[in-house]
């Protein structure tokens, strides 16, 4: 989670400041691995034009080498001097090498720590995705919980029980919860049931339950705007919500 303010300006009143907790946006997230991420690649940049550099070098010192023994070899330079030359070529192919052989090291090293940064990240990610679905889920469940408190108010075991089955079943919608998680990804109101009075008009983007059903009948569902967007920084977790009741 991170820790962003929110200014609330009050009409009359001096601005006030409160300290709002959210999920972080998969943007967040990227930037909050950007600076590992970058300071990785850039040492990874630098390691292999250090190894090519020495690959150059070492395939250049193996040419001088094999030069200077086919040269020696054929007679026409046999001296002390060409052969302390030799040595010295060898001597300096060798610590090439060497150095070659460790930046490699290196070089996989730090492929291995980029992977690795990657690999966190993606999972930071899921777990973050993952969390905020089962925040969706468990608001889904308090609002199914609240909307049988609201309806089922009165009537023995028998009665609260149909009653509660009856407002489960009306709800209870693959199109229903579909509209309930879009109100809350989008950042609008969480959806809310009331009883209509008389044959007034439904607020916008309401359904009635079920007017089939007695014990349901008169009550309406008010969804939010299906057309607004939905955002990664839309509150989902269990901080936003308000303590759920559950049925007795």
């Amino acid at each position: 989670m991170t820790l962003l303010l929110a200014m609330l300006v009050g009409c009359e009143t001096e601005p006030e400041i409160r300290e709002v907790l959210r999920d972080p946006t998969p943007d967040e997230l990227q930037a909050l691995c950007a600076p590992e991420l970058a300071e990785t690649k850039d040492e990874l940049g630098m390691a292999q034009t250090k190894v090519a550099q020495l690959e150059r070098t070492a395939a250049e010192k193996e040419g001088q080498v094999r030069e200077l023994e086919e040269r020696i070899a054929r007679g026409a330079e046999a001296g002390k001097a060409q052969r302390a030359e030799l040595e010295r070529l060898k001597a300096e192919l060798a610590t090439t090498k060497e150095a070659l052989a460790q930046a490699e090291v290196e070089k996989q090293r730090l492929l291995t720590d980029l992977k690795q940064t990657q690999q966190d990240l993606a999972v930071r990610t899921n777990e973050r995705d993952v969390a905020r679905e089962d925040a969706l889920a468990n608001r889904w469940q308090a609002f199914l919980n609240d909307a049988q408190l609201e309806i089922c108010e009165k009537g023995n075991r028998k009665k609260m029980g149909n009653c509660r089955e009856a407002v489960l079943a009306s709800l209870s919608s693959d199109a229903r919860q579909g509209k309930f998680s879009h109100c809350i990804r989008s950042g609008q109101a969480q959806p809310v049931v009331h009883e209509r009075q008389g044959n007034a008009d439904l607020p916008d983007f309401s359904e009635m339950l079920n007017e089939d059903e007695k014990l349901v009948k008169g009550w309406y569902v008010e969804f939010c705007d299906p057309t607004l967007p939905e955002r990664d920084d839309a509150p989902l977790s269990e901080g936003h919500l308000p303590k759920a009741t559950s049925p007795g």
